[in-house]
């Protein structure tokens, strides 16, 4: 699955979990959900740091 799929597909599941009264699958939901969230951030502030460690060594080459 990609993030985007797992993402939706633990909204559905904490959806699901909340009509249905089941807790467990509400939280496995919310867990798997906030897990892609996670990834997505650390991807994106990693490829910030990765441009700005190119940026100083572009800078220190001139």
């Amino acid at each position: 699955m990609t993030d985007q799929s797992d993402k939706l597909g633990g909204k559905a599941k904490e959806v699901t979990g909340k009509l249905t009264g089941d807790d467990e699958m509400e939280s496995e939901g919310r867990t798997q959900r906030s897990t892609e969230e996670g990834k997505e951030k650390f991807e994106e502030a990693s490829g910030k740091a990765k441009g700005m460690v190119e940026g100083a060594k572009d800078k220190l080459k001139d």
